[in-house]
């Protein structure tokens, strides 16, 4: 299941939650009638979790992955406009200056390419994509991992529930 609790603490990868959240697990099983098992409250608060960072059932994604998303597609949009604003900007310098070598063409390109990012904000960009990236790794995933293995699990139990039942009661489902 990940080593990494829905919470984001630390947890052993066989368990669906860490110490901390068991504990509250405990507590909140004392004070209510109803006493779900330990990977159905795991999948509530799991659930309640991407809805506090923004998931909906229209759409799935949090605010940081939607965040995220926009940032690459400026950037994408950035570094796809970028070459030819660098190759006009570099004719534009080089009109009437002769024949250059091909590495000092090369140098001045670069230049103006670098220029040209610092100016368009792409160095800003580039932070905020690589901070959302750490955010979502570090928020989202553990709570997605956490999901998909409950998930599985609760495939592998419905599988074994239905073996069981037709091994126990074949004359129910002959009717």
């Amino acid at each position: 299941m990940g080593n990494i609790c829905y919470c984001g603490k630390p947890k052993k990868e066989d368990r669906p939650a860490c110490p901390r959240c068991f504990e509250l697990y405990r507590e909140e099983r004392k004070r209510k009638k109803e006493k779900p098992s330990l990977i159905a409250w795991v999948k509530m608060k799991a659930l309640e979790r991407l809805e506090e960072l923004g998931a909906s059932q229209e759409d799935p994604r949090t605010i940081l992955e939607r965040d995220l998303e926009e940032k690459r597609k400026e950037l994408q949009a950035l570094e796809a406009v970028l070459p030819e604003e660098v190759s006009l900007t570099l004719r534009e310098q080089l009109a009437g200056a002769g024949r250059l070598r091909q590495d000092e063409v090369e140098a001045l390109r670069e230049d103006i390419r670098a220029e040209l990012w610092k100016q368009k904000g792409g160095n800003r960009l580039y932070a905020q994509v690589k901070d959302l990236q750490r955010e979502v790794k570090e928020k989202i995933i553990p709570i997605r991992e956490t999901l998909q293995e409950i998930e599985k699990t609760e495939r592998e139990h419905s599988s074994v529930d239905q073996l069981l039942a037709s091994v126990l009661h074949p004359k129910e489902e002959s009717k």
